[in-house]
């Protein structure tokens, strides 16, 4: 973040309000079990910090959780060509709200199942989608900027289709 000082009536000078260190390793991978069966999963762990800041060096940058893991099963339907089903969930560890630290957005686990069909249509492709999203209806925050959360997305039903030309 960067600030501005007024050292005149006609100059400005930059000068950084803090430095923003993000250190980390991400992994994922993709399996094929048997026909039609594809599980997946990717984990990150990440270490933030401020640097170079007034009064919260060293301090868990705001809105940068800790660990995320999130994995994900899908079946092709061998008797409907086209049609894949699949579920999958998501762990969001503890997320810092402000940067001082003094405040945290509470981890949680959503779960989402969902089908797709891709079909062709006047030559043209298109799929259709339906979700069932947060299937738990879990109640969780979500960090939106420093010193703001708001209510994650209740369970939630999707339909869509999108033609590709």
């Amino acid at each position: 973040m960067n600030e501005y000082e007024a050292t005149s009536a006609c100059e400005l000078r930059r000068a950084h309000a803090f430095r923003r260190v993000d250190e980390g390793v991400e992994a994922g991978a993709d399996v094929r079990l048997g026909a039609g069966w594809t599980v997946g999963g990717d984990l990150m762990w990440l270490h933030t910090k401020y640097e170079r800041g007034a009064s919260f060096d060293g301090d868990r940058v705001a809105g940068a959780p800790g660990f995320v893991a999130a994995g994900h099963v899908t079946y092709t339907v061998p008797y409907v060509p086209g049609l894949k089903v699949g579920a999958d969930a998501k762990f969001t560890g503890n997320t810092t709200v402000r940067p001082a630290g003094d405040l945290k957005a509470g981890g949680y686990t959503l779960f989402n199942v969902g089908a797709t069909y891709a079909t062709k249509m006047g030559g043209y492709g298109v799929t259709f989608r339906a979700a069932l999203d947060n299937i738990a209806n879990r109640r969780y925050w979500e960090y939106q900027y420093a010193d703001y959360i708001s209510p994650g997305d209740p369970r939630t039903v999707s339909l869509n289709a999108r033609i590709d030309f």
